[in-house]
């Protein structure tokens, strides 16, 4: 049954609310699960390119090629990590956001739930979190690694152009 105010608004019948709202309820907490998902396997591949992007630099630098052919190729891959970085900054952040949404609206209908049928649903509302803790060493790692791409960049580039 749609609002003749706004007829994009469904009204829902008293007696069906707490079914909508469990359903409602239920689609939220599967999407924020699916975005945590998302959000590790992210974190893992881009940790796992790093690393072989490490790989790469370290074999570079210690390898037998010519000096100017192993200097462009750190250059290249120092490059080529931040721009894994930044964009592992960035996927972490959009997925951060949307399961945060999700799971501020579980926490917002819980509430509703609470209202009409008592405090029988604690899910979110009832658990203490250290939100931030995690996503800070995320960005303190996050930062180093920028830090160590910057660095190779910044000295095979000059070491490139002073010889």
């Amino acid at each position: 049954m749609c609002s003749h105010e706004n007829p994009d608004t469904i009204i829902v019948p008293e007696e069906k609310r707490l079914e909508v709202a469990l359903q409602e309820y239920k689609a939220a907490q599967d999407s924020a699960q699916h975005y945590n998902s998302l959000l590790w396997q992210v974190i893992s591949i881009f940790t796992a390119a790093n690393a072989i992007l490490l790989a790469a630099v370290g074999s570079a630098l210690f390898g037998g090629r010519g000096h100017w052919l192993r200097l462009s190729f750190v250059a290249g891959i120092a490059t080529l990590g931040l721009v894994v970085n930044l964009a592992s900054l960035r996927f972490t952040h959009v997925f951060r956001s949307y399961q945060s949404q999700k799971l501020d609206r579980c926490k917002k209908l819980e509430g509703n739930i609470r209202n009409h049928c008592g405090p029988v649903m604690t899910n979110h509302t009832g658990v203490f979190s250290h939100e931030g803790v995690q996503k800070s060493w995320y960005y303190v790692l996050e930062g180093a690694l920028l830090l160590i791409w910057t660095l190779l960049l910044i000295a095979s580039l000059c070491r490139l152009r002073c010889g």
